[in-house]
């Protein structure tokens, strides 16, 4: 087949050849498959050069009428355009085999061609021309002066035009790409500097480490942020009989959760007061953590109602009775006691959300544990145990959150944060990090 094709193409002097073109008519009315092919790939090449280099195009309805006429500049030059337009319309319904053609087209929406016959000046002048569907009632049509082949010069000169006319526009969309990248980087510079100091204003105001481990003298803390700035973080300070601790994790991460995560923090100095830690079970101050938090996001219920909140791990730790008191909203705190781990569950509410004004159902429970000195607590948010990975690419999940706890919990801290951390890197490999991940353990040795 290829051979056929290639024959036939080198067979070409001009797109505008009538012999060629026949010669094929008849090997399509024969039915050999290669000539079929040929045709059609001589048709899809011929129809597209004649409208590029068409004399005039013009819309016609089924019975001949002519509703546009567009004459090519240089046509114009050769033609009076009212005259010739009156000539071609008279032409066009004098052609039986026109309207037939018209008919034809409407009915099968698929391009055909006609020769016809127009004076061109004072000579008769012969016309290929593409009739193409384009409703159902107009056709589109293309018309090309085929007295004389087209030189192969005029087709290089034709080409030429066409290539420099297609560089130059190529050319032009390359320095606009240019220009838009430009402007796309420096965006993105100014947009990547300004998180960055976010950060630091996030670091900044957040607990230093070094002060959380002289409170806690053996502990760790695992943070890890998803992006550069996080929706996780923990509160802790030490009064007078109350040692408190509160790990959160604030709706979505990166810039949305790290907003929700400062305000979250104010809100925490307020309520988790002193005066308020003293005389309050923590399940209360979740309560009134809560209300203010709701009272912020939505101050205005006619403009909307945000859905922002936190869930929230709250300890309160008398380390003279050895009593600790907690309360979490979606939030579970792990025990380590005498070689047996028990998870004391925190309710499935969450601190704020878009349930503003609807105290009874925010009644947030409290649990008592009496602990020993060398018991071990930790706290997570969900981005540990929700991180995809392993052989399968399932869920980390609280199953092997908990085996980790019980193969590892006899080590110092600062040696089971490392294994979490291993545990968490090898979990994840090559996926991505889904959420901020934070995990704070630490033993009751005060």
């Amino acid at each position: 087949m290829s051979e056929n094709i290639e024959k036939f193409l080198q067979q070409q002097k001009t797109f505008f050849d009538k012999k060629a073109r026949l010669d094929i008519l008849k090997g399509q009315r024969l039915g050999n498959q290669v000539d079929v092919f040929v045709y059609r790939l001589y048709k899809e090449r011929y129809e597209s050069i004649i409208r590029l280099f068409a004399d005039f195009a013009f819309s016609c309805t089924l019975e001949g009428n002519i509703k546009e006429l567009h004459l090519s500049p240089d046509f114009k030059t050769k033609v009076s355009e009212f005259v010739f337009e009156k000539e071609f319309q008279t032409s066009l319904k004098k052609e039986n085999l026109a309207l037939k053609l018209l008919k034809k087209i409407l009915l099968t929406r698929e391009s055909d061609t006609l020769t016809i016959n127009l004076t061109v000046g004072s000579n008769q002048q012969e016309f290929e021309i593409v009739f193409s569907y384009y409703d159902h009632e107009t056709v589109l049509a293309f018309a090309k002066n085929i007295t004389a082949p087209v030189s192969s010069r005029e087709q290089e000169s034709y080409m030429a035009e066409l290539i420099h006319s297609r560089l130059s526009e190529i050319h032009q969309q390359k320095n606009t790409l240019e220009r838009e990248n430009i402007k796309l980087s420096s965006i993105n510079k100014d947009l990547l500097d300004s998180i960055a100091y976010a950060r630091k204003i996030q670091r900044a105001i957040f607990p230093d480490p070094q002060d959380f481990a002289q409170v806690f003298h053996d502990s760790f803390i695992l943070f890890s942020p998803r992006d550069m700035v996080s929706g996780d973080l923990y509160w802790f300070e030490n009064y007078e009989d109350t040692k408190v601790i509160a790990v959160v994790d604030c709706t979505g991460h990166g810039v949305p959760g790290a907003f929700i995560s400062v305000l979250s923090y104010s809100l925490l100095n307020k309520v988790l007061s002193e005066k308020n830690v003293m005389f309050k079970q923590p399940s209360e101050l979740l309560s009134e953590l809560h209300f203010e938090l709701s009272r912020i996001l939505n101050h205005d219920k006619k403009i909307s109602e945000l859905s922002d909140g936190m869930d929230i791990g709250l300890c309160l730790i008398n380390n003279m009775h050895n009593i600790l008191y907690f309360s979490g909203a979606f939030h579970n705190l792990y025990h380590v006691s005498n070689g047996e781990l028990a998870i004391h569950k925190g309710d499935k509410l969450s601190v704020g959300g878009s349930n503003f004004g609807k105290k009874e159902i925010f009644r947030f429970t409290t649990t008592m544990i009496e602990y020993k000195n060398d018991d071990v607590f930790y706290l997570t948010t969900d981005g540990y145990l929700d991180q995809f990975g392993g052989d399968q690419d399932k869920k980390f999940l609280n199953r092997r959150f908990r085996t980790m706890i019980e193969e590892n919990y006899t080590q110092p801290m600062a040696n089971q944060r490392e294994i979490f951390r291993q545990q968490y890197d090898s979990w994840r490999g090559n996926h991505e990090q889904v959420d901020d991940v934070l995990v704070v353990g630490f033993r009751c040795s005060f």
